[in-house]
């Protein structure tokens, strides 16, 4: 069990800045669950230990950390790979990207060959770049940020990159039209509903009236049993 020992250690680290108490906090157990397995103890992996791991960092490959096998992260290679394509496509050297990022170039370059992202990195590359740090930890779904403003062309943290399909007036039109699209159906819906109301409200009404008139059949038809027994006794 000493492999799978040292594969989530080298997960805490990455996750956690090695500090095993906040690893078990974010994947919700207890860090003496945590000791058992990275301590002299050495348990054997349970399968409730490895669905917390996957469910709390969707980025981590199952396999590997079950077995060794296959790449750290799913999707790592790609993440460095379009990294680089966007920064050359960009006319941004790596020199360039360390310089921005104040970091080595080979940290730059460790991350364009597969170098899987950290919390911490994520959040620097997305903070500086206007990429999103959960595309960088996974591989997944966009790779930018919405621009805040367009203030010239530099956007995403870039010089000279014209790398937005909207500007923030068309995103500000886009979403006043939405909005009042909306208004326009929520209102709609109210006057439903009132409608709706209204109508239950004559229903109850009417109701109401035909309960009255039957109270007072049966009130006159009581009185008139009560006549007609009145009769017969005098007639006996």
């Amino acid at each position: 069990m000493e492999k799978f020992k040292n594969r989530l250690l080298e997960l805490i680290n990455i996750k956690s800045d090695g500090v095993k108490s906040s690893f078990a906090k974010k994947i919700g157990v207890q860090p003496s669950v945590i000791e058992n397995y990275v301590g002299k103890r050495m348990s054997k992996p349970s399968f409730e230990i490895i669905y917390k791991i996957i469910t709390a960092f969707p980025d981590v490959d199952a396999n590997w950390l079950i077995t060794g096998n296959c790449r750290y992260f799913e999707s790592k290679t790609d993440v460095g790979r379009e990294l680089m394509n966007f920064f050359t496509e960009m006319d941004y050297s790596v020199e360039r990207v360390a310089d921005e990022l104040k970091c080595d170039i080979a940290e730059v370059e460790e991350y364009f060959n597969g170098r899987a992202f950290d919390d911490a990195a994520a959040e620097v590359w997305g903070n500086k770049f206007c990429i999103q740090p959960s595309w960088l930890l996974t591989g997944t779904g966009n790779m930018f940020k919405r621009p805040a403003a367009s203030n010239g062309s530099k956007w995403y943290g870039l010089n000279n990159v014209n790398y937005a399909a909207d500007s923030r007036s068309d995103y500000d039109s886009k979403n006043i039209s939405e909005l009042k699209a909306d208004n326009k159906s929520l209102l709609e819906t109210v006057r439903d509903l009132t409608t709706s109301n209204n109508m239950l409200v004559s229903t109850n009404s009417g109701l109401a009236n035909e309960v009255i008139a039957t109270k007072k059949k049966i009130d006159d038809l009581e009185s008139e049993i009560r006549r007609l027994r009145i009769l017969l006794e005098k007639q006996q």
